[in-house]
């Protein structure tokens, strides 16, 4: 009776060993069709990187020159002034809350570019990464395919 156990346990064993073996490219196929996907995925991840980088670039150089522009329009303002007591109708707080809030923006767009390269070095090393990844999966399901048709 223990003998008889133990020869169905054997070829339980034997079958799973077989089924095991069977479906192991399936595995390798599918993690190597993950792999791929993840690498496209880190690399769109790359792209939106460097596009959301080039907007930041844009919006500190429309911040800054809007902060010219508002602190070239101010000094004209109070040059005219000046030349022209009479004709002010735009008091010095207001156009001094004018010119903060455009610097504000200048230091806000600022602050926001600089993670944007650390960002960007990021996601091409995950691309990197993931482009390896891949290229290993799709070597162990070539081994595979080739150990299973030997």
């Amino acid at each position: 009776m223990h003998q008889k156990e133990l020869e169905t346990d054997r070829e339980k064993l034997k079958k799973l060993s077989v089924d095991h073996r069977n479906l192991l490219p399936d595995l390798s196929e599918a993690e190597a069709k993950l792999r791929q996907i993840i690498e496209e995925k880190s690399n769109q991840e790359q792209k939106n990187a460097e596009q959301d980088f080039k907007i930041a670039e844009q919006n500190f150089e429309t911040a800054k020159r809007s902060f010219d522009f508002g602190k070239n329009a101010f000094d004209k303002m109070n040059e005219f002034i000046i030349a022209n007591p009479t004709a002010s109708v735009v008091g010095f707080d207001t156009k001094q809350r004018m010119i903060e809030a455009r610097e504000n923006a200048v230091k806000t767009a600022e602050n926001n570019l600089k993670f944007r390269p650390d960002l960007i070095i990021k996601r091409q090393k995950d691309h990197e990464t993931a482009m390896y990844n891949r290229i290993e999966a799709e070597k162990t399901l070539e081994n595979l395919e080739k150990t299973n048709s030997n």
